[in-house]
């Protein structure tokens, strides 16, 4: 066996090709503030990684950071981690790689990813799993032929034909009469890399290497532009306690499931006769890291991936032969799944080889890809193949226990380690299973080149062939059934184009019981079908009809959340599906005068010290609300206070003063944007707030200045006194009549002196000042003092001194 150098023990994965269930490795994640929590079942054993990739929030990119500043944030993640982390690379836009000081246990790697979490700047922190190919080999078992297409093999791929209960392929041979594909369409195989097999000769566009680590690479070096497949072979314990394991050349027998040349006189066929391969490589000695495996996606797909040139040829379909255990998608997976789906490629991804739930098996588990689950030859779930509700369909991956003839045959090589001779062979797995949607979806695109990956799966799902009887899939385990590729091009050919949905717009709140829908017309369509459910799923179907138009009156509706789409008919068959919009029914109540409130407390005529009282009344029908009014007289003129109360409780914010009041309440209802009503006011009830016996009535102040009679040349005069037991404040009253009747100034003060600030005219005035003791709950008024007078000329400031 040939040697390898740069080795290193900081990989911690072990390819097990020879097994039937591969090992799919990768940290669950639990409780991250940006995901969703997954199933709690116990997972196998999860070796440990030495990388965790780090999502940051606006602003807080490193690589848009100062050199220092980036310096401080990773010093920041490392003391919030608990351990050194070290800067690796960018893996998408606002997510990096970072390096941790060693391999750690899942729970470490879990309580590091929590602590970085907790960082305003993070958005989200995941380990930097490594994916596994989720297929693994028989034998090679070249079969001969008797066939159509010419390609000698072909007799032996019994997973492309459909024969009932024997051989319950894609269905191929009725769909190629439709098309073979199209030179324009190109499939991205991100896998182990492509080998130069004579039968892929001609089919493959320029693709890329994506492996960073030089040990997983096991070509020399780190990321470049040769895909080719050196080996993945390892030896014994280099991946953990497993045994040494040849070389798969996985991604040569997935490249050959989806594009072999056919009807070419030479070993196998592919299901796309004309299509490009984007080779893609990520997965190389003991599998690969998300952070090489998502620009690898991004790239595939057309997008920018720092360090590496645009790729010229953006593929149309992505095939994801790989998989890791995770309680669910990891956050740095799904938004690249966003960002490729939006650009209009569609991703296939493996399902799972556990055998188990395909939930906990990522990427499988992401949204917008189409999970493949793997049925065998009689059209029974694969024995190894992982099964639920994220399942969207099956297809052919094989089952070559006992018999390898059963597997999937496709391109592969001889070369134990280092590559040699062409060859094929038959596989089993998820992994062979996904290259057969791939490949569909390439001729439906073919047909219908402005296909979305949507539309894709609405197609796939469709037409999916059911389950034999008595199989053990079933669509709550498998999906809907088996991929035909007859039906779903037939489908793809014939139907009409979605609608366009006009109104009402998505997330519009309707004020009526009845929803006006509408919709764009479609050319060909002699009808529409409405669907109206409560989830977005469509499990829970609260309408389905077939309308003559393109409008719809639908109700009468109670208050909720709808969602609702539409595809046009032809002569009863359907077309593709509109998009899903969301209106919500809020009829408010009705708009109803509420009753008048019952007061509850204080009792009528009660008295209390207590400056701010608790009042109470009971709830009124029809009130949202009310309005409490107190004044110091039955009439309730010239509140004291007039305030709204949410509830039937109302405590004043301020002290009220000693004396005598009256309150009331009434009720108002505002349910509803044009509602507003009032009821009547309720009785009046009094109250006496009591004054503290401490409140001491205050003293009479004598006048002091000015003297009374005086004659004043100043306009603004000050008026001066003595001050008076209990009085705190004082009024003062200036007036034109001797019995202060007509005042011309008032003023309250603190001081025992006070200057006008606007001039009196010239004439006879009157004043007198009194003492206040209102500090709550005192409400005290002294006597008035002596009356004096006085008189402003103005003009005698200005004569000569002799006459005045």
């Amino acid at each position: 066996m040939q040697s390898r150098t740069h080795r290193s023990a900081a990989l911690p994965i072990a390819l097990s090709l020879l097994c039937l269930l591969l090992a799919l490795v990768a940290l669950p994640n639990d409780g991250r503030r940006v995901r969703a929590s997954g199933p709690t079942a116990e997972l196998p054993t999860i070796p440990p990684t030495d990388q965790i990739l780090i999502g940051f929030q606006p602003g807080s990119d490193p690589q848009a950071l100062p050199a220092a500043a980036a310096a401080q944030q990773t010093d920041r993640l490392s003391e919030a981690a608990g351990v050194e982390l070290q800067f690796l690379r960018p893996v998408m836009p606002g997510t990096y790689v970072y390096k941790l000081p060693s391999r750690m246990s899942d729970a470490a790697i879990r309580a590091i990813a929590a602590g970085l979490d907790e960082l305003p700047e993070v958005a989200y922190a995941e380990p930097d799993a490594i994916m596994q190919i989720l297929g693994g080999p028989a034998q090679i078992d070249p079969r001969a032929a008797d066939l159509v297409p010419n390609d000698p093999d072909y007799a032996a791929q019994w997973h492309y034909r459909y024969t009932a209960g024997s051989s319950e392929g894609v269905n191929l041979v009725p769909a190629w009469n439709i098309t073979t594909g199209s030179a324009g369409t190109v499939v991205a195989v991100i896998d182990t890399g492509i080998l130069p097999h004579a039968d892929l000769a001609g089919r493959t566009v320029p693709g890329y290497d994506f492996i960073s680590d030089a040990f997983v690479a096991n070509d020399g070096g780190g990321r470049d532009n040769d895909p080719s497949d050196p080996g993945d072979w390892i030896a014994a314990n280099e991946c953990g306690t497993h045994p040494a394991q040849p070389s798969s050349w996985h991604g040569t027998h997935v490249a050959g499931t989806i594009g072999a040349n056919s009807d070419n006189n030479l070993d196998v066929a592919g299901i796309n006769w004309q299509a490009k391969i984007l080779p893609v490589r990520v997965l190389g000695t003991c599998g690969g890291f998300i952070s090489d495996i998502v620009p690898a996606i991004r790239w595939a797909a057309g997008l920018p991936v720092a360090g590496v040139p645009a790729n010229a040829n953006p593929a149309d379909v992505i095939n994801l032969s790989l998989g890791g255990f995770s309680f669910s998608c990891a956050v740095t997976y799904q938004l690249a799944f966003d960002e490729v789906t939006a650009a209009g490629t569609t991703v296939a991804v493996a399902a799972g080889n556990n055998g188990g739930s395909a939930s906990g098996v990522q990427p499988g588990n992401c949204d917008k890809v189409i999970t493949v689950a793997s049925n065998d030859r009689a059209g029974n779930k694969a024995g190894y193949s992982s099964y639920g509700s994220v399942v969207e369909i099956s297809a052919p991956g094989g089952d070559t226990v006992p018999i390898p003839a059963d597997g999937v045959l496709s391109t592969l090589n001889t070369g134990a380690t280092v590559p040699a001779a062409d060859a094929v062979a038959f596989y089993q797995g998820t992994s062979m299973a996904t290259p057969h949607v791939a490949g569909v979806v390439s001729l439906m695109l073919a047909v219908k080149p402005n296909l979305t990956p949507g539309q894709a799966l609405e197609a796939l799902q469709q037409t999916a062939r059911p389950f034999p009887n008595g199989s053990t899939c079933n669509p709550g385990i498998c999906g809907p059934g088996i991929v035909d590729a007859f039906g779903a091009l037939t489908f793809v050919s014939n139907a009409l184009n979605a609608p366009t949905l006009i109104s009402p717009a998505d997330g519009a709140s309707v004020l009526t019981d009845t929803v006006d829908l509408d919709w764009s017309a479609v050319a060909g369509a002699d009808g529409y079908r409405l669907h109206i459910a409560s989830d977005p799923a469509f499990s829970v179907n609260l309408m389905e009809i077939d309308v003559a138009g393109h409008a719809y009156s639908a109700g009468p509706l109670v208050n909720g959340n709808y969602y609702w789409r539409v595809q046009a008919l032809d002569n009863g068959a359907p077309g593709f599906l509109s998009e899903t919009r969301l209106f919500n029914i809020a009829v408010p109540p009705p708009c109803l005068t509420p009753g008048v409130p019952s007061l509850s407390s204080p009792a009528d005529g009660a008295s209390t010290t207590d400056t701010t009282p608790q009042f109470q009344w009971a709830a009124a029908a029809e009130a949202t609300g009310y309005e409490f009014v107190i004044a110091d007289n039955p009439g309730l003129s010239n509140p004291v206070l007039q305030s709204a109360a949410a509830g039937t409780i109302f405590t004043p914010g301020s002290p009220l003063f000693a004396g005598d009041y009256f309150w009331a309440v009434r009720s108002r209802n505002q349910s509803g944007p044009a509602c507003d009503k009032f009821s009547d006011w309720s009785e009046a009830r009094s109250l006496t707030i009591e004054a503290d016996p401490l409140c001491g009535t205050p003293g009479v102040p004598a006048p002091a200045v000015p003297d009374d009679g005086a004659t004043l040349a100043d306009s603004t005069p000050s008026f001066g006194w003595a001050p008076a037991d209990n009085a705190p404040t004082y009024q003062l009253v200036i007036s034109t009549s001797p019995d202060l009747s007509s005042p011309v100034a008032e003023a309250t003060t603190t001081a025992v002196i006070f200057t006008l600030d606007d001039p009196l005219p010239d004439g006879l005035f009157y004043w007198a000042v009194r003492g206040l003791n209102q500090q709550p709950p005192c409400n005290q008024a002294g006597d008035w003092s002596s009356t004096r007078s006085f008189s402003v000329d103005a003009e005698r400031l200005f004569l000569p001194v002799a006459l005045r």
